[in-house]
């Protein structure tokens, strides 16, 4: 396998090339995920915001559910309205995520393992985060199955532990 893909990438180049190449993609991928934690800590500020007005119930937090329309998995238009349904409603989700107050770090239901039918065709990455160690809340992120978890999973992680610090200090 690293074979056929340093022979894919990198077959007929120099060694100056290829480090380009590899500085270049780190690079990438460096921007790719400052910006999803840009958009996790705005979530996070909308978390804040949100529980500050009287209007606000307490128990979930939905923002971004729009972006799962770039999702290629997801692009079945029912399964969609479904998904959005549940983001409305809620009930679906503040039960996942109860289950979540009780679980240690970050927590990865693929598909079924959600026990909703909603969440069939969907992963969620979840973490805690925490006031004077005791656990408050629980910060998830949906997407499709094949989500690219090596990039999502530090990215919940690291939000959570940044939320848990803000609300600590």
């Amino acid at each position: 396998r690293a074979a056929n893909f340093l022979n894919q990438h990198y077959a007929g180049k120099s060694l100056a090339d290829i480090g380009a190449f590899i500085r270049n993609d780190l690079r990438d991928s460096r921007d790719e995920m400052t910006a999803k934690m840009k958009q996790m800590i705005e979530a996070a500020g909308s978390l804040f915001a949100e529980s500050e007005q009287s209007s606000y119930d307490g128990d979930v937090v939905v923002d971004g559910q729009t972006n799962l329309m770039n999702c290629a998995d997801l692009s079945d238009i029912e399964r969609l309205k479904e998904l959005f349904d549940a983001f409305n409603r809620k009930r679906d989700i503040f039960h996942l995520l109860d289950q979540c107050l009780s679980a240690e770090g970050v927590q990865i239901y693929i598909g079924k393992e959600s026990g909703y039918s909603v969440f069939d065709e969907c992963s969620l990455v979840t973490a805690p985060y925490q006031v004077q160690g005791e656990i408050v809340g629980v910060l998830g992120v949906v997407g499709p199955t094949r989500m690219a978890y090596d990039r999502v999973v530090p990215v919940v992680d690291i939000t959570s532990k940044l939320i848990s610090a803000a609300l600590n200090s």
